[in-house]
């Protein structure tokens, strides 16, 4: 990956996490040649990590490969552990072609995967779950919603109350075009 284009993701993080009051700096690059880790998988995610993190546990790290599974399937833009998962799995992991820039491949070509794992890095859920229960994302103002968002469909409503889905969140699966905010619930648990 180009700095050009490292820089130009780090200025969408930029823009989309400074209304809630984050920002993120460039500290180091470093590029490696590894086939197996060239080809992420949940299989490799601690072997990479390991090898390659930097910094302390409030150092977020992001891993650009070239491809990526989970499982026995593919389809996969991103991952990113959690805040309190261990020290061995921290860190983001993006598709190069979920960047922004030359090489993306749309409706993912904005850089929006990497606010979106970013997010989980921060301590957020996906927006939908399974159920139509509540907070299943463990915050009080984003809508109930059964199921991830494909596309932009502004009409999406998988909870059949009324409500419609958070398509232009974040932490839902939506297109880029469609993802632009984040709720002040989020921001607080951020």
């Amino acid at each position: 990956v180009q700095d050009k284009r490292l820089k130009d993701q780090l200025k969408v993080l930029n823009d989309e996490y400074e209304p809630a009051g984050f920002s993120f700096d460039l500290i180091n690059t470093t590029r490696t040649k590894n086939s197996r880790w060239a080809k992420w998988s949940d299989r490799t995610d601690r072997d990479m990590k390991e090898a390659l993190r930097q910094g302390v546990q409030n150092t977020l790290n992001v891993f650009f490969v070239p491809s990526m599974s989970v499982g026995l399937g593919g389809g996969v833009l991103g991952v990113c552990a959690i805040p309190f998962t261990s020290v061995a799995y921290d860190g983001c992991v993006i598709l190069n072609s979920a960047m922004t820039g030359p090489g993306s491949k749309a409706p993912f070509n904005e850089g929006k995967t990497a606010v979106h794992e970013v997010g989980h890095w921060l301590g957020l859920w996906h927006v939908f779950d399974i159920t139509c229960l509540g907070a299943g994302d463990l915050i009080d103002d984003t809508t109930p919603q059964s199921m991830a968002t494909l596309g932009c469909n502004t009409t999406q409503d998988s909870c059949e109350g009324g409500l419609k889905d958070n398509i232009h969140n974040f932490l839902d699966y939506s297109d880029d075009a469609c993802m632009n905010e984040f709720t002040p619930g989020q921001v607080k648990r951020m």
